[in-house]
């Protein structure tokens, strides 16, 4: 299933038929639309918005995908209401800074919206952050145990993907 907010969805719409195939071609680009290569050095993490920026908050949900000023239905509650929250950060010495925040629990934790998480980073250290995950998939373990209290009825949920961070 493919989706698609903004200029994407209006491409998705002059090109993609139901039930018909469709190519994607994957490339990391940066700002000025250059490809980026990378190496078996290199992992990327899926993550955004920004919320940190040159220690000054810098949230464009919009301009990262994860919220459309012109269908508020796509990403408003995720961006603007309360919800568990992991996001992930570097000092000004460059040293990483991970945070998890529970949520969806009346009376213990509601949980931060974007911009409360942006101004939970800065009191941390964090000069650099941004938002990892959130939801009932936001979970932190420290030494093999669940470090929060996960907002799933059912317990701690499977991801497909996770940062780790080894000896």
């Amino acid at each position: 299933m493919l989706q698609g907010i903004g200029a994407a969805s209006v491409w998705l719409t002059a090109h993609a038929r139901r039930g018909e195939r469709i190519a994607v071609e994957e490339a990391v680009r940066d700002t000025a639309g250059r490809r980026v290569r990378l190496d078996a050095d290199d992992s990327i993490v899926s993550a955004a918005p920004t919320l940190v920026k040159d220690g000054r908050i810098a949230i464009d949900a919009a301009a990262e995908g994860t919220l459309d000023p012109e269908h508020l239905s796509f990403g408003y509650a995720w961006s603007n209401v309360r919800q568990p929250r992991t996001m992930a950060g570097l000092d000004k010495r460059g040293r990483l800074i991970l945070a998890t925040v529970d949520g969806r629990q009346p009376g213990v934790s509601e949980g931060f919206t974007l911009e409360e998480a942006a101004r939970s980073m800065r009191p941390l250290g964090a000069v650099q952050a941004l938002n990892l995950d959130g939801g009932g998939s936001t979970a932190m373990a420290v030494n093999g145990r669940l470090a929060n209290v996960t907002s799933d009825a059912t317990g701690e949920r499977a991801v497909g993907d996770t940062v780790q961070v080894v000896p």
